[in-house]
């Protein structure tokens, strides 16, 4: 069986145990927190202690600037807590 090479781009963030794959770009633009974390390039794993909704929708408004789940608004005190680590979603405040 071939070993699966993980492209350099990729990363894992493990969040409760699951794991969750994001762009290393992305991340690396989004936040100079995530810059920081990911500036050694063979760095591809991410562990982060905060709620895997909280940090799943984080990702989406990484990726879309976008929060759809209405739900969220559950989260939104986690939300501001885990923008602030990562010193960037502050803006996420006029969503709520």
């Amino acid at each position: 069986m071939a070993t699966q090479v993980k492209p350099k781009n990729n990363v894992t963030i493990v969040v409760e145990g699951e794991l969750l794959n994001a762009n290393r770009s992305v991340l690396k633009k989004a936040s100079s927190v995530f810059s920081k974390l990911l500036k050694d390039e063979e760095t591809s794993r991410i562990e982060v202690d905060d709620v895997k909704e909280v940090v799943e929708q984080l990702l989406e408004y990484i990726n879309t600037g976008q929060i759809t789940d209405s739900s969220m608004q559950l989260y939104a005190t986690d939300l501001l807590d885990i923008a602030n680590k990562v010193g960037h979603l502050c803006s996420v405040v006029n969503l709520f």
